[in-house]
């Protein structure tokens, strides 16, 4: 079995539930019916927390098949800008995790200001970490077997 696919079969889940985790915190902190507040604080944790620890997860799969294709890879450079830039996202989301303490000392709105610019640089170094992750696969070949057919 070959272990570095689990990077590439995990890595979506990450970025769909990051990527969408901001939408909710809007809802979260604007959202004026009162009947959704709790779908809108649930719908948020999901895919925030959700995301985090997929993205987490995912940190451990990529250091798993990085130590599989160091090897075989074209470019190590590439490779390092692609783990470079997963750990800034992770740093960016990171900082979201203040917005449910904050709500002890602060009205949600101004939770909202402080965190909402972090969850979105994080979302875009998390679309920049996926570009440079596509790069590596499909123009240099970095995990992939190629098998020459008669």
């Amino acid at each position: 079995m070959r272990t570095e696919l689990y990077h590439a079969l995990f890595t979506h889940f990450p970025i769909v539930l990051l990527a969408i985790s901001p939408l909710w915190l809007v809802f979260d902190a604007f959202g004026k019916d009162q009947d959704y507040k709790k779908v809108w604080t649930f719908a948020f944790r999901f895919f925030f927390y959700g995301g985090l620890l997929a993205f987490m997860i995912n940190l451990f799969l990529g250091d798993e098949a990085y130590e599989i294709v160091k090897n075989s890879a074209c470019s190590l450079a590439l490779l390092q800008r692609h783990d470079d830039l997963a750990h800034i996202s992770l740093y960016y989301f990171l900082v979201g995790l203040l917005y449910e303490p904050l709500q002890m000392k602060l009205a949600k709105k101004w939770c909202f200001l402080i965190c909402f610019p972090f969850l979105i640089a994080g979302t875009y170094y998390l679309v920049e970490t996926g570009h440079s992750g596509a790069i590596a696969v499909y123009d240099h070949g970095t995990g992939v077997k190629s098998k020459v057919c008669p």
